[in-house]
């Protein structure tokens, strides 16, 4: 039996290196079938300049974004959980 399994990888220097790490044993033999993406360049965001319009004054520093973001997080879970139990107020 064969089973099949998508990996994204970058080609360098004459390897295929997976994006994301595979659950293949050392030395197992694969074989691949390669489809070149027509923009195989890795996409980055630059996060400053993405949100630069969106703060005032100084751009915060990328923990300051983290914590910005594990905070709205943790607020839609609570939102959620109390969505469960029937009450769907506004967050004060």
């Amino acid at each position: 039996m064969t089973d099949k399994i998508k990996v994204d990888a970058i080609y360098e220097d004459g390897v295929l290196k997976p994006v994301h790490k595979l659950s293949l044993s050392d030395k197992q033999r694969v074989a691949l079938e390669v489809s070149v993406q027509e923009d195989s360049s890795p996409e980055f965001v630059d996060f400053e300049g993405y949100l630069a319009p969106y703060w005032e004054g100084e751009a915060p520093s990328l923990e300051e974004i983290n914590t910005l973001l594990d905070d709205e997080k943790q607020r839609s879970v609570d939102r959620l959980m109390r969505q469960i139990d029937g009450d769907f107020s506004e967050d004060e």
